[in-house]
Formats: C-alpha cells, structure tokens, sequence
C-alpha cells in the first residue's frame, strides 16, 4: 500500500458503489435499507471537495464538470430526499422496476467513465516507478467479474421484456399496439447496454466473450430473425443461457471479492499508521 494506491482507492470507491446499484435493478424479494444508506454515504463522502475523484474532476476543466453533472445526477436520482426510484418506510425499501432502465443507463455509462479514470491513474503511476500491482489486479478482477454481472442482469430484464411483448400482442389479437411497441423500445435499449458492455471489455476473455454471443443467438431468437432448434424451445434457450452467466458468476465475483478485502484491509492499516503518524508529529510540535 502507498499513497497513488491509496488515492485511486478513493476514486475506486465511487465507482464500486454506482456498479452496486445494479441491486436495485434485479427483481428481489428485499433490499437492505442500511447498505442503501452505506452506499449514499460513501458516494458523499467520495464527491466531497478534498476528495481524490474531485481533485481529478477539476483538474480536467469541462469533461470533469460533465462528469460531475452526471455522477450528481445519478445521486439525485438514486439517492436523494425526492428520489421516486427508491422508497423507505417502516425499515423497508422498495424498488420501482418501471424505472429501472433509467437506472441501468446511469450505471453501464457512469462505471465505464471512472473506470477509464482509475485506469489512466494506474498507467500514470506505474511510469512514475509506483508499485499499483495490487490495484491492477482488483481492478481487472472487477472488469471480469462486471461483465459477467451486469450481462446477467440485463438479460433477464430482457427476457421479462420479450415475455411483456408476447403479452401485449395476445391481448391485442396478434397485432401491434402502443404497449407493444413501447416494450419494444425497451428491449431495443436493453440490447444497447448489451452491446455497450461488451464494446469495452477485454476481447481476450474467451468465456465471456462466448457467453456474450450465446445471449445474442436468444436475441435473435426473440425478434424471428433465427430459427429456434428444435430440441428445448425458447424458454429452454433462455434458461441456458442464464443459468451458464450463473455458473460462471460465482468464482468471478469470489475472486474479486478476495482481492478487494484485501486492499481494504490494507487500505485501513495504512491510514491508522498515518493517523499515528499525524499525531506524534503534532505532539512533538506542541514541544
């Protein structure tokens, strides 16, 4: 642990918990109030003016104040007093899943730009002689593991879409209408982020990479323009697909898991010894 490792820990903070807000999007029987809470409080704390994330956003004129606009946008929509996505009453918290998009849109844009932050920060202390390795590593450890995560996500969403479609279309007698048209603006966006995700990731992940173009067959599934085979039908497609994101879920998020606790703890250790140290100097100073 030093000081460059420990300023884009700050920054990588902020950026861990827009990504896991992602929570919210996916159709749980509860969230917690106190990691909401958590989450609003370290995204506070991390967009306050000694912050290292805001030390970089006004060194870098009008795109840092974009991206401060947006990640403050993102927090007034998520996070503030008239937040209308999120609700809190008697100790529960409740989710409104109509506005999930918007959510989804925040966090695949939001976490890509600070990451392309953190990253520039790396690349700028290992050519000053630093020793990062460890956040590289968290760092490619989070990229493996998010892809996986918010494909998953965003693919069930879909498939709840597709089965929105099929309703609309029952109930209108096989025709078109304005509800199934607007699911279909919905599906259309879902398979933007899908698209997105996959535009910045490592083309090297071979077991991503294969996941990614499984759920674009679905796709194609979906909208007519592949035919189904004819062993498991669409619903058998579908599961196949999640269930492999599943699979290859778990040792992503264990392995990233265990690299972030720790840095932490580190990260704890090393600003306990500079507490320490801050106080014995003040001490001998007030000799």
């Amino acid at each position: 642990m030093n000081d460059a490792t420990r300023f884009i820990m700050g920054i990588y903070q902020v950026q861990l918990m827009i990504r896991d807000t992602l929570e919210y999007v996916q159709n749980r029987t509860e969230y917690s109030p106190e990691f909401y809470e958590r989450r609003k409080a370290i995204l506070k704390h991390g967009m306050e003016d000694n912050s290292p994330l805001m030390h970089f956003l006004r060194q870098n004129g009008e795109v840092g104040e974009q991206i401060k606009g947006n990640i403050n946008n993102f927090m007034d929509f998520l996070f503030s007093d008239n937040t209308t996505y999120v609700h809190i009453e008697n100790g529960k918290l409740t989710v409104d899943h109509a506005q999930d998009l918007q959510a989804l849109d925040y966090v695949v844009g939001l976490r890509e730009t600070l990451m392309d932050v953190i990253k520039r920060f790396l690349e700028q202390a290992t050519s000053d002689g630093q020793d990062v390795s460890d956040m590289k590593q968290l760092v490619t450890l989070d990229e493996t593991f998010y892809r996986v995560l918010v494909s998953l996500i965003i693919f069930d969403k879909t498939h709840l879409s597709f089965l929105e479609f099929n309703k609309a279309v029952q109930e209108n007698k096989g025709q078109p209408s304005p509800q199934s048209n607007f699911v279909i603006n919905d599906m259309k966006k879902l398979v933007g982020y899908t698209k997105f995700v996959n535009e910045h990731s490592d083309k090297g992940d071979t077991e991503y990479q294969k996941l990614y173009e499984d759920n674009f067959t679905v796709l194609n599934y979906m909208e007519g323009s592949k035919p189904l085979p004819n062993d498991s039908g669409m619903k058998g497609e579908i599961d196949k697909v999640h269930n492999a994101y599943i699979q290859v879920l778990g040792p992503r998020e264990a392995l990233w898991r265990q690299a972030y606790n720790t840095l932490w703890n580190q990260l704890v250790g090393y600003e306990q010894a500079m507490n320490v140290a801050r106080a014995q100097q003040k001490k001998e100073e007030n000799k």
